[in-house]
């Protein structure tokens, strides 16, 4: 048996929109029980058992599982996490006492069997929980300047448009780790010397201006967009230079009368699919070589602590990441 964050019931209520928007509902966090569940601890082959010691959450977390009047009693949370491998079955590259991370499911557990082509090797430098904040946020910004064609040697101007965020300052700091000449980003005031202290070089409060109209057209080469605010996708079709590429990680993309008004540019939305050990390594690489450090805004303690971590989650004003000891 194991201890596991669980839900107990679908949420009784619409609640919102599944967007980058805060909800105004209730997210009935009473729902979220620990409850002791069945767990073999016995791994099949490629397979290894991984004691969980940090997992962070994410927002597709509640947006998916939180918000949903379907979801089925029993449903577990979380997708990052970073622990210590304690027995492996035949075929797998790693080790008893590995210290490993991963986007793997559930997260918000005691123990969990993960398929070992999809963990790595997290540098000695971070401990669990910094090493549990990174798997989803960066591994999303690593394929989305993948297909911005990073890395680049053209040294061009990126916008991540939500700098603060788990996404957004991971992002800043990769696109600068794989040649950006320039990086602007948006955010409130308050987080100017935060995302400074990443690498940007310009920042744009976005409660007091419109990105889109302080830069101007054609200066900016990749938009990241972390948000998803319905028109960033038309505004970007303003700023982007020729050959621009737009990538979203939420929100709509911009109709086909305005995209085809520009062949030139490209614009994708997608959800993150390089969870590989092979991209945790390159992830591990750019901490190894100093370019590349989570942010932990708060760390709870216990899986007790998990409905509290949600809470603050929701209210959309994380600076970095959450994270969790288990």
């Amino acid at each position: 048996m194991m201890q596991a964050v669980v839900i107990t019931a679908p949420n009784p209520e619409p609640c919102g929109r599944f967007g980058s928007v805060s909800v105004s509902c209730d997210l009935h966090l009473e729902r979220l029980q620990i409850m002791s569940i069945p767990f073999g601890m016995k791994p099949t082959r490629g397979m290894a058992i991984v004691r969980i010691r940090g997992a962070s959450p994410n927002p597709v977390d509640w947006k998916s599982h939180l918000l949903s009047t379907t979801t089925v009693p029993g449903t577990m949370l979380g997708c990052d996490m970073a622990g210590e491998v304690i027995s492996t079955g035949d075929g797998c590259n790693f080790a008893v006492g590995d210290s490993v991370y991963g986007s793997v499911y559930p997260a918000f557990v005691e123990y969990v069997q993960v398929e070992c082509e999809q963990v790595g090797r997290f540098p000695s430098s971070l401990n669990f929980t910094q090493a549990a904040s990174l798997p989803v946020a960066a591994l999303t910004g690593l394929e989305a300047l993948h297909r911005a064609g990073a890395p680049w040697k053209s040294s061009p101007t990126v916008l991540v448009i939500g700098g603060s965020s788990g996404t957004g300052h991971l992002g800043i700091q990769l696109a600068k780790a794989m040649g950006a000449g320039r990086v602007v980003t948006t955010c409130s005031r308050n987080n100017f010397n935060f995302v400074q202290d990443l690498g940007a070089d310009q920042v744009i409060d976005y409660h007091t201006q419109d990105w889109w109209k302080v830069l101007a057209k054609g200066s900016v080469d990749v938009i990241y967009d972390c948000i998803g605010v319905p028109g960033s996708a038309e505004h970007a079709y303003e700023t982007l230079a020729y050959g621009g590429k737009y990538i979203q990680i939420y929100g709509k993309l911009a109709d086909s009368k305005i995209s085809e008004s520009r062949p030139d540019v490209e614009q994708q939305n997608f959800i993150m699919s390089q969870s590989s050990t092979k991209y945790l390594d390159q992830i591990s690489e750019f901490v190894h070589r100093g370019v590349l450090q989570p942010k932990i805004l708060r760390t709870y303690n216990g899986l007790k602590a998990v409905p509290d971590v949600y809470s603050e989650l929701v209210q959309g004003h994380v600076v970095g990441k959450l994270a969790v000891r288990i």
